[in-house]
């Protein structure tokens, strides 16, 4: 699972600073691109039932010093993921391409929704015009209650 980094990342001042998350997250990327990630590292997995097809395994908000969500509200992020420990299909977006969050009158996030087809060790990145970051989780499945 992607460690957190031994020198932090320190986003732009305009945008919040690490020491407003929650102890367990960090931030990671550049300038350019980044995300906020837990120490865990570890996402629980859920099938896709049927009438389900919409639920996710995340939700990854993506930062970037120059996206604007009033120019740019359907942001030109791509997510992608595969599966590292083993075959699996794809990462899913089953909500579609990214989206934005505002976080106040001139700044916003972006934001995506991913669904992982089976649990196990995922490599997920996140692609802005060719300005790429990728981190690895654990997805874990659920445990059977007896």
């Amino acid at each position: 699972m992607t460690p957190r980094p031994a020198r932090p990342f320190i986003p732009p001042a305009d945008y919040r600073s690490a020491e407003q998350l929650p102890k367990n997250f960090f931030l990671i990327g550049t300038e350019k691109l980044w995300t906020e990630i837990g120490d865990s590292m570890v996402w629980q997995w859920r099938p896709h039932a049927p009438g389900h097809e919409q639920d996710l395994t995340a939700k990854i908000f993506w930062f970037r010093e120059d996206y604007n969500w009033r120019t740019e509200p359907v942001p030109k992020l791509r997510v992608t993921g595969k599966r590292i420990d083993g075959l699996a299909p794809p990462l899913v977006t089953p909500q579609g391409p990214a989206t934005n969050v505002i976080i106040d009158s001139w700044r916003g996030a972006m934001l995506t929704g991913v669904w992982t087809p089976v649990p196990g060790c995922w490599e997920i990145t996140g692609d802005y015009e060719g300005e790429k970051l990728s981190f690895n989780v654990w997805v874990e499945a659920p445990k059977h209650e007896k």
